[in-house]
């Protein structure tokens, strides 16, 4: 691991080849830029690759009288999408990673419930 990234060490295994498990670290390099996404789109091949694109939508500044705003509207041609990141997931480890987002979703909803929200915050990983 280079000196300026970070590493988080979850407790998770990974097989390799010759059948033993070794500790995996996430790493996080230095400077990863976090994004905000406002629009996601996701596709698929006849191959059985998933590829989901996240975009942050630059939603256009509009000022003034009702009258005035809806003659900004009126001249829109488009509004940009920008993509802030873009991942390749194979069928098979689709259904996995659907499960841990409806999972980390469901503990995120029922944390608000809680009055300690950090009990199941961030316990969840794909694989």
């Amino acid at each position: 691991m280079r000196n300026n990234e970070k590493a988080s060490k979850n407790g998770k295994k990974l097989a390799i080849p010759d059948g033993k498990a070794v500790r995996l670290e996430h790493v996080f390099p230095e400077g990863l830029r976090s994004a905000f996404t406002n629009h996601i789109t996701v596709q698929h091949t006849d191959e059985g690759e998933f590829t989901i694109a996240f975009f942050e939508i630059d939603h256009p500044v509009l000022l003034g009288e009702p009258e005035d705003i809806a003659a900004q509207v009126d001249k829109l041609e488009s509004v940009k999408a920008h993509c802030v990141g873009r991942i390749i997931i194979s069928e098979k480890r689709m259904p996995k990673f659907i499960g841990e987002l409806v999972s980390n979703y469901e503990s995120l909803v029922s944390s608000k419930d809680q009055p300690n929200p950090e009990v199941q915050k961030g316990k969840k990983h794909a694989s």
